[in-house]
C-alpha cells in the first residue's frame, strides 16, 4: 500500500502540474501545506479532503483511493447515458433514494462515502485528544 503522500504526488504527477499550482488549485494562498504532504512533514488534514473533494480533482480522482490506498487513482468513466424527458422533472427525496438504491455505481459511491465519513470522523475525534492533552499540559505549566 502507497503512503498518502505518495499518492498526492502520483495525482500531481498526472496532472502534470507543479506542487506550487497544485495546491492553488485546491485554494491554498500558500503552497506549504502541499509540500509539507509531499515530504511526509504532516498528514492531510480535514481541510485538504474538503478542498480536495470541492474541486476539479475530485471528478477525476477517486476519493476513497486518495485516503485508503484501495482501488483505482482514477474514477471510472460514466457511459453516455439516454435521458428520458422525465430526467428534467424534480424528484421527490423518496424517488431519489429508490433510484440510487438500484444504481450499483450510486450504491457503491454511498458506501464509499460514509466509510471515508468515519475515517475523517474518527481522524478528528483523535485529533481532538490530541488538542486536549496539548492543553492539559499548557495549563499545568501555568500553575
Amino acid at each position: 500500500m502507497t503512503k498518502i503522500s505518495d499518492r498526492v504526488r502520483m495525482m500531481i504527477e498526472n496532472e502534470k502540474v507543479t506542487p506550487n499550482k497544485f495546491s492553488q488549485n485546491l485554494g491554498y494562498e500558500r503552497s506549504q501545506t502541499i509540500h509539507d504532504i509531499l515530504n511526509s512533514k504532516s498528514n492531510p488534514s480535514y481541510d485538504f479532503f474538503y478542498r480536495f473533494a470541492k474541486s476539479e480533482y475530485s471528478e477525476f480522482y477517486d476519493l476513497h483511493w486518495l485516503v485508503t490506498g484501495e482501488g483505482e487513482m482514477l474514477k471510472p468513466k460514466v457511459q453516455d447515458q439516454p435521458v428520458s424527458p422525465s430526467a428534467h422533472e424534480p424528484q421527490s427525496a423518496e424517488s431519489q433514494c429508490k433510484d440510487n438504491e438500484s444504481n450499483p455505481m450510486l450504491a457503491e459511491a454511498s458506501e464509499n462515502i460514509k466509510s471515508l465519513i468515519g475515517i475523517l470522523n474518527r481522524t478528528l475525534i483523535e485529533k481532538d485528544k490530541q488538542i486536549d492533552r496539548l492543553l492539559s499540559i499548557i495549563e499545568q505549566g501555568k500553575v
